[in-house]
């Protein structure tokens, strides 16, 4: 009887599971933690008699990504192998720094150890894209900046372990402004030394947990851009630091502690900055088409400033510029933001709306390569 046991327990407690989970799914009968990871869960694909080829492995795509507890065993996983291992358990995705840092690995990673090039091809295309758009706005009497945004590796590579080996120590950043030149017609402005001279305050920049730097990073790097509008707008009035209440919050950690499902264990310490007087306020949307982007709400934002009566300025964003946004629109008139699925184009048709005084592209270094996937000079 023993020897039966031992023969069957196994694909028995197997069999019982994958009942459970099949009847939990359709009787709701356990609740499952919050998705860790930053992608959607499969939808389950819809049965067809006539179209079965695909249905099997779409299933499993289903089942493997929403079977019963999944989260709660994967954060538990990750737990254990973070607690027992002291090892990241998405070493693609999460790199351990010294001190509790957190880096995102993938693509921000590549970047930094110089895997991500640029080949002489796409530099050319590059460049014909960024004068192209220089072009087409000249035409319509709007000045154009191009504004890259480090990443955490180029600020705190410190904070790094000696196992991140670069292959390159130039970037795309670097390989892009060598290959443009100098007197360039439009205005690119390299953020990564005033983030650098930054530290020297002694704020933190960046979140210990998360890609994201802090509202101290995009202050810091709004003050520097800002310098630069001034001399083509004398108007603007550079917001001061000083003219800033700072505060420091304690909230869950950030996305990259979330893909860990640790963001209770790793706390981040946020830095804020409240304006001690502003006048800007929330302007109505025009109501551009989000073009399928997953998070709809962000895609359009719009702010007044009744301070001035110029200059009007078109932003095309990420994720990264939401912690600019809060100085930057002190800056106008009006400013529209456009969360373009990290696409960084021109959009065209909404500058013919907008018509603005200004056009900024602000690119995070490490995504430049996708312009590339969306080109308007050769569409012409």
């Amino acid at each position: 009887m023993k020897s039966i046991l031992k023969r069957y327990y196994l694909p028995v407690l197997f069999l019982a599971f994958i009942f459970f989970s099949l009847t939990d799914k359709m009787l709701n009968i356990t609740k499952d933690i919050e998705n860790s990871e930053n992608k959607k869960a499969t939808e389950k694909p819809e049965f067809d008699i006539n179209h079965l080829d695909n249905f099997p492995s779409k299933y499993e795509d289903f089942f493997n990504s929403n079977f019963t507890l999944r989260n709660y065993f994967i954060k538990h996983f990750n737990q254990a192998v973070i607690t027992y291992l002291g090892k990241s358990p998405l070493p693609d995705k999460v790199i351990f720094g010294k001190n509790d840092w957190l880096f995102y690995g993938e693509k921000h990673l590549d970047f930094y150890r110089g895997i991500e090039r640029f080949t002489e091809d796409e530099l050319l295309d590059m460049k014909k894209e960024l004068f192209y758009r220089y072009e087409y706005l000249k035409k319509r009497g709007i000045k154009y900046y191009f504004i890259i945004l480090p990443t955490k590796y180029t600020i705190y590579p410190e904070y790094l372990n000696n196992d991140i080996i670069r292959l390159y120590n130039n970037t795309l950043t670097d390989q892009l402004i060598d290959a443009l030149g100098k007197n360039l017609p439009f205005t690119l402005i390299d953020t990564r030394k005033a983030l650098i001279d930054a530290k020297k305050h002694n704020i933190r920049l960046f979140q210990k947990t998360d890609s994201h730097w802090n509202f101290a990073g995009g202050y810091f790097a709004y003050h520097y851009i800002s310098q630069f509008l001034k001399k083509d707008f004398p108007e603007i009035k550079t917001m001061e630091i000083n003219e800033y209440k700072i505060d420091s919050i304690l909230q869950k950690g950030g996305d990259v502690a979330k893909m860990l499902g640790n963001e209770d264990k790793y706390k981040e310490i946020m830095i804020k900055l409240t304006p001690l007087h502003s006048s800007v306020i929330e302007g109505k949307k025009t109501g551009y088409d989000p073009k399928g982007f997953s998070i709809p709400e962000d895609y359009e934002a719009v702010w007044i400033n009744p301070k001035y009566k110029k200059p009007k300025g078109l932003i095309i964003r990420d994720s990264f510029t939401g912690y600019i946004i809060p100085y930057l629109y002190e800056d106008f008139a009006k400013s529209v933001y456009i969360f373009d699925r990290w696409e960084y184009g021109l959009n065209e048709e909404i500058i013919e709306k907008e018509k603005p005084d200004i056009f900024i592209n602000i690119v995070l270094e490490c995504h430049m390569k996708n312009i590339l996937q969306h080109l308007s000079y050769n569409k012409k």
